[in-house]
């Protein structure tokens, strides 16, 4: 009894037609290794550091400039405030992280690279006028939250009338 060999298909459906022209081969490498990319990046989960990537790249940036040395007429202090800022302002900008984050990244900086004790740190972050800013702020959040900011709306349209 003679085993039946499986037939080929006359014809290999490689292409995206049969009337699309043959690929080069080094356009079938570039898409095999884009393919490849993207396996890897379900397995690895590449996106995460991709996204990330401002980060590590604002510490990696302010780790190399602490390890040079302070410049002439520049005190150890302003140097380390003169790096914090810089990354401040990496991530300012490039945000990999939410903005709250940044701003207690560099009160803790300034607490671990300053030596400067938490409770003068805060008591430098809580003047007057930030402690009335906070306070408009949160002020506008209630008001936004309760719907009273088009309840007072109304009843200036109300009172004034629908003519102008």
């Amino acid at each position: 009894m003679a085993v039946a060999k499986a037939r080929r298909p006359q014809f290999v459906l490689a292409r995206d037609s049969l009337q699309a022209p043959q690929v080069d081969y080094l356009t079938h490498l570039r898409r095999r290794g884009y393919q490849r990319l993207l396996l890897t990046r379900q397995n690895i989960n590449l996106h995460y550091f991709i996204e990330k990537r401002w980060l590590i790249i604002a510490f990696a940036l302010g780790a190399a400039l602490l390890s040079l040395p302070t410049p002439a007429g520049l005190s150890g202090a302003g140097h380390i405030v003169l790096v914090i800022s810089l990354v401040a302002t990496i991530l300012f900008i490039t945000e990999p992280v939410p903005l709250p984050t940044v701003a207690l990244m560099i009160i803790v900086s300034q607490v671990v690279l300053l030596g400067i004790e938490s409770t003068t740190v805060a008591k430098s972050l809580m003047t007057d006028s930030v402690l009335f800013i906070m306070g408009s702020l949160m002020l506008a959040v209630a008001v936004v939250k309760q719907k009273l900011d088009t309840r007072i709306a109304w009843g200036i349209v109300r009172l004034t009338g629908t003519r102008t």
